[in-house]
């Protein structure tokens, strides 16, 4: 259906506010902090909340310097909860379009995610976008790292600069769904995982904070937008062009893909019979008793022989490798 639509679109001209995107289901510009609270700029949705359902507040939630006015400034600790945003499941399409300023090179920053907390947020699970290693990274998870579709950027996130990011995920259950479009622009990624084959969590979104891990620590975020829709790339270029960016045309590739799965209504009524049929697929798939094993794994990171008194400069002349033990002590003859 979509090679049709490409074909079709060929002796086309489409008006210019076809290339925009929908008006977002929730959009947050942080220019004021009212009893906890941040307004929803959207007619009729949920403010986001510092309360997310804790009996504690950990760490500082405030307002500071964003890229136009305010922003919300986050401490690592602190973070906001996004009322009204949750579940989402392996099969639904959801976009997020922010302004992001890391203060420091994170090793490990959550900035989205809705994995929720205590004892569900010790494992990794449900829509992810985190910081490891000062890449940006952007993750559907059933269990982490074992059954996930997760992607990174290659370059590094640029420290004390505004940078726009607009992600979606296709409700596809595979990483190729994943994209990330950075100053209206498509990322460079490279896949870390592609092997999704369980539910979601689907707990509230989460900004800024992780109970069990590290929050986005010195960070600041402002302009949130969230869609339950994947945007296509010109739809993307669009949000980053009305943030004032200066952004290149997109290739005539992206726009025969944006008439495709934004515009076409075969495919839009294709898409839709296939994501009831893997919706259907995935209740029954899910229904069946499973229990967690272990194998070996082509990603397991190097050991090496610790050297005495530094254990934090292990000896990488002396790898260590799986196998079994020839013997416990020498045996008599």
């Amino acid at each position: 259906r979509r090679a049709e639509a490409k074909r079709r679109l060929a002796p086309v001209r489409l008006p210019a506010s076809t290339m925009d995107a929908p008006t977002p289901d929730a959009q947050y510009e942080f220019e004021a902090l009212e009893n906890g609270l941040v307004p929803n700029e959207i007619a009729g949705a949920r403010p986001a909340s510092t309360d997310r359902q804790r009996p504690e507040q950990l760490g500082q939630v405030a307002l500071g310097d964003g890229h136009t006015g305010r922003g919300a400034s986050f401490d690592g600790d602190g973070g906001r909860w996004r009322e009204g945003l949750g579940g989402f499941g392996r099969h639904d399409e959801l976009s997020v379009a922010l302004w992001i300023r890391p203060g420091e090179s994170n090793a490990r920053a959550a900035i989205l995610h809705a994995s929720g907390f205590y004892t569900q947020d010790a494992d990794a699970s449900g829509i992810e976008l985190e910081i490891v290693d000062g890449h940006l990274r952007w993750s559907a998870i059933p269990l982490w790292p074992g059954s996930a579709a997760s992607v990174r950027m290659r370059s590094p996130l640029s420290v004390g600069a505004w940078t726009h990011l607009v992600v979606s995920y296709d409700g596809s259950a595979c990483a190729s769904g994943l994209r990330v479009h950075v100053n209206g622009q498509p990322a460079e990624l490279e896949i870390v995982r592609d092997e999704l084959d369980g539910p979601l969590a689907g707990h509230t979104l989460e900004l800024g904070s992780r109970s069990r891990g590290s929050g986005f620590r010195s960070g600041a975020i402002d302009g949130l937008r969230v869609w339950r829709r994947a945007l296509t790339s010109v739809q993307a270029r669009s949000v980053a062009l009305a943030e004032g960016l200066e952004v290149a045309p997109g290739e005539s590739a992206a726009f025969e893909d944006h008439f495709a799965d934004a515009l076409d209504e075969s495919v839009a009524q294709a898409r839709a019979e296939l994501c009831s049929l893997e919706r259907e697929l995935a209740a029954h798939l899910d229904s069946i008793p499973a229990f967690a094993c272990m194998r070996d794994s082509s990603r397991a990171a190097p050991t090496y022989v610790l050297r005495r008194g530094a254990y934090d400069a292990p000896d990488t002349s002396s790898a260590v490798v799986p196998g079994g033990v020839e013997a416990v002590l020498p045996f008599a003859a």
